[in-house]
């Protein structure tokens, strides 16, 4: 990696740049073969009781799975300035390329399970339950800026005493990006082997909004202190685009104000 820092005198004005790569290697628990399903019949079989309750979910390993790499760019301009240079304004813009993303996929199959785990003797039964696995989703690719600042009044117009006691800390962040997922032979999942039918483009990121924006509002003096903070969060993708699942689904937008 390579990290760099400029400042332009005493201006306030200071320059960051920043590029690396990294590589994140699957859990252990991601990579052992280990079907929980399977397990259960064949503990049936030996009579023991099953190993979990009906409601539970499966997990099946996947002894496939690559590291996942990365390669990151980030540029950040930052200007302090005020009485003091108490009072900041930065933007940042940042990229980052995956390759090989490391990600947990949910499908739901069928699975055997005692009627009655107190009573083996009432027999089996096949219940739909969800099943996770791991898997290298192909491509990743993340862009997007911050905007944030720090403004503390009793330093930026020390001439206005009333509002000397103020401090304003916004933040906006604004993240767009695509992702390529495999989509899996679902008939080979149903027998614990990964068999990618397919790719496909989408044009947005499980689990990450697209905006992101807070702003706190602080009040003190003396042994007084008031802060009050707005939260907003725009609608994410939830749903993942492999294996059974055809659709994507985005959670809504979310909001919230807090005082203490």
């Amino acid at each position: 990696s390579v990290v760099g820092t400029y400042r332009a005198g005493e201006t306030g004005h200071v320059f960051r740049f920043a590029y690396g790569n990294t590589l994140t290697r699957p859990d252990y628990r991601e990579l052992v073969p280990f079907n929980l399903g399977e397990a259960n019949r064949q503990l049936q079989a030996a009579g023991v009781l099953n190993l979990t309750n009906r409601d539970d979910e499966f997990d099946l390993g996947n002894p496939n799975l690559r590291e996942q790499t990365s390669e990151n760019l980030d540029l950040a301009w930052e200007y302090y300035f005020g009485s003091r240079q108490s009072n900041t304004i930065s933007v940042s813009l940042f990229s980052k390329d995956l390759e090989d993303f490391l990600q947990e996929d949910t499908y739901t199959r069928d699975i055997e399970v005692l009627v009655d785990p107190e009573d083996p003797s009432l027999g089996t039964e096949m219940v739909r339950a969800d099943t996770n696995f791991w898997s290298n989703a192909s491509t990743r690719h993340i862009e997007g800026f911050e905007v944030s600042g720090y403004f503390d009044f009793a330093y930026l117009l020390p001439d206005v005493k009333f509002l000397s006691g103020i401090k304003l800390v916004p933040n906006y962040s604004y993240i767009v990006g695509d992702q390529t997922d495999p989509i899996y032979d679902v008939d080979e999942l149903e027998l614990g082997n990964f068999v990618v039918t397919d790719f496909v483009n989408i044009p947005s990121l499980r689990n990450q909004a697209k905006e992101i924006y807070n702003m706190q509002v602080i009040y003190e003096w003396q042994r007084l202190s008031v802060r009050a903070s707005y939260n907003y969060i725009s609608a994410l993708q939830v749903t993942a685009s492999t294996a059974a699942i055809s659709a994507i689904t985005f959670d809504t937008e979310r909001e919230n104000v807090d005082v203490s």
